[in-house]
């Protein structure tokens, strides 16, 4: 993981087409901004593991029989 240091009104280049500039700080919150292209998705990843949640939730749960013992001799 690389870590900077940066200061509000200074920006942190992703390759050739991510701007990510720290707008302000205070009482212990950061704001950000980041210009990306639209083909790119920005979220927040709370949002990204809410969404993994509510999928997995709908999927329907998968019966497996139990392995028989029969046949699983070594060779």
């Amino acid at each position: 993981m690389l870590i900077l240091s940066r200061m509000a009104g200074e920006t942190i280049m992703i390759g050739n087409d991510i701007r990510i500039q720290v707008l302000s700080s205070k009482n212990g919150q950061v704001r950000i901004g980041i210009n990306a292209p639209r083909s790119i998705p920005v979220k927040r990843e709370e949002i990204i593991n809410q969404e993994k949640t509510e999928v997995s939730d709908d999927l329907p749960a998968i019966e497996t029989p139990a392995l028989s013992k029969q046949g699983s001799e070594p060779i």
